[in-house]
């Protein structure tokens, strides 16, 4: 749940919106479990019902924990439930996502841009490592809360915004977008990512449910037998089916560096082709070559034209309200580094 002290802003507003209490999610699934029979059917078929919220399975799933008594079960169950609190709690890949960042810039004479993507693959290193990846250590009954928030609100993103030494580090005119300093940057977290981590999770506690129906079938309707099923073969499966699988990040990321060392420097058809590798639309691509055309060659490592920035923010709002099809955890830096290779920065 959210505290005074979380360390997640774009959550942090929803609990001071609620005066403080933060804490209903838990407590309106709070019950008498001793009046509760948690079977495996039970939970199958709670994790099959779309109007079954998660964060009440996963209360569920608690009680079975306790009775497998398998210690990384009832761990894993806990954190999803409570966050990954602690910088050295490891969050898993499927709630680790590449950072979305946009920054409200101020030119001469009055101009201004208000909301323009940030690439921060050339920044400092500092800044790289705070805001070049989103890890979400929230628990599922907060998650939860957000979803509805934005839904209400009909939102497709929250907004966590950037220390103020970050923005300081990084405001000279001309560092991120030629001719404009930054004055405001914030990383965005899209609805659709918050869905998916809840999905995965769901997921992953049907396919060891089915897992344990399927290997020891007298567990499906009976709670006594549950605590009889081997605690090492259902580490196993656990180990397998929960915990297994979660190189996402790292193998989309490696087709991508593998795909844009194609892109030549000054070889606009190569970076284009790589483009439409991407799922790009063809109107997109030619809007980029336009941006191209009419800006000119930036003068230092990291930084882009004002076209080609616009460009680049515009494909990342696409990508948080889902109008682009790609992998959000590598899509908008993968345009990044290929437009950066075009440019002879890489």
């Amino acid at each position: 749940m959210l505290t005074s002290t979380c360390e997640q802003p774009y959550l942090q507003a929803i609990y001071d919106a609620a005066g403080g209490v933060l804490d209903a999610p838990l407590a309106s699934l709070a019950t008498d479990w001793n009046k509760v029979s948690i079977t495996i059917r039970g939970i199958r078929d709670d994790i099959t019902n779309p109007d079954v919220k998660l964060s009440s399975i996963l209360l569920k799933a608690k009680v079975m924990a306790y009775s497998l008594d398998v210690p990384e079960f009832k761990q894993w169950i806990e954190r999803e439930l409570e966050g990954y609190e602690g910088e050295d709690v490891e969050v898993p890949d499927y709630r680790k996502a590449a950072g979305t960042n946009f920054g409200q810039f101020s030119g001469y004479g009055g101009a201004w841009i208000d909301k323009q993507g940030i690439p921060v693959s050339h920044l400092p290193e500092a800044v790289r490592e705070r805001y070049g990846t989103f890890q979400l250590r929230e628990g599922i009954p907060a998650i939860e809360t957000t979803i509805e928030s934005l839904t209400q609100n009909n939102k497709f993103e929250m907004r966590a915004p950037w220390a103020a030494e970050a923005v300081a580090m990084v405001s000279k005119v001309g560092r991120i977008v030629e001719g404009y300093a930054l004055v405001a940057a914030w990383q965005a977290i899209s609805k659709n990512f918050l869905e998916s981590v809840q999905h995965t999770v769901r997921n992953r506690m049907l396919t060891f449910v089915l897992e344990l129906e399927n290997r020891f079938p007298e567990t499906i309707g009976s709670e006594e037998a549950i605590s009889r099923v081997p605690s090492e073969q259902t580490q196993n499966i656990f180990q397998t089916y929960v915990l297994g699988g979660q190189n996402v990040m790292a193998s989309g990321t490696g087709f991508v560096q593998q795909a844009h060392t194609n892109v030549q420097e000054n070889d606009i058809d190569s970076l284009l082709h790589y483009m439409r590798v991407l799922n790009v639309s063809d109107e997109d691509v030619d809007e980029l070559r336009e941006a191209i055309g009419e800006d000119e060659t930036p003068p230092d490592r990291g930084t882009f034209g004002s076209r080609v920035a616009g460009w680049i923010g515009k494909m990342t709002q696409k990508s948080l309200e889902g109008a682009w099809m790609t992998s959000s955890n590598v899509g908008v830096q993968a345009l990044i580094d290929a437009i950066s290779r075009y440019y002879g920065q890489n």
